[in-house]
């Protein structure tokens, strides 16, 4: 007889999702764009998808640091926008819009690295 394998909680597969889906679209901007840096991300991302998923230890590092680079990211084009003055241009609903996916996604870096710390801790 096989035994059941023991569920995966909530949060590890929520965190997997985001992995597979960031995986999905770094690669696909690698392939539109011609871009090294946006494979290698999808490259880890996947990595660290399928490391989460079997319960391994060291991918909390690559969700850290893919959470790291997304909020370095999403920082770096505020400031930019900021130095370019669209802030000003445009209304406040709209910048807040504008920032608005973005935003979700840093959240669910937060919470993505928060689900593994939880996971991993030792």
């Amino acid at each position: 007889m096989v035994s059941n394998p023991t569920p995966l909680p909530i949060p590890i597969l929520t965190t997997a999702a985001v992995l597979a889906l960031y995986a999905f679209l770094a690669g696909w901007q690698g392939i539109e764009l011609h871009s090294p840096a946006y494979a290698a991300f999808a490259l880890l991302a996947a990595v660290a998808c399928v490391g989460a998923v079997r319960l391994r230890f060291w991918s909390k590092y690559l969700v850290y640091l893919l959470a790291a680079a997304l909020i370095g990211s999403w920082a770096r084009s505020i400031q930019a926008s900021h130095a370019l003055g669209y802030f000003r241009i445009y209304s406040v609903g709209h910048v807040l819009l504008w920032l608005a996916p973005e935003g979700v996604l840093v959240l669910l870096s937060g919470y993505c690295s928060y689900a593994v710390y939880r996971q991993f801790k030792r």
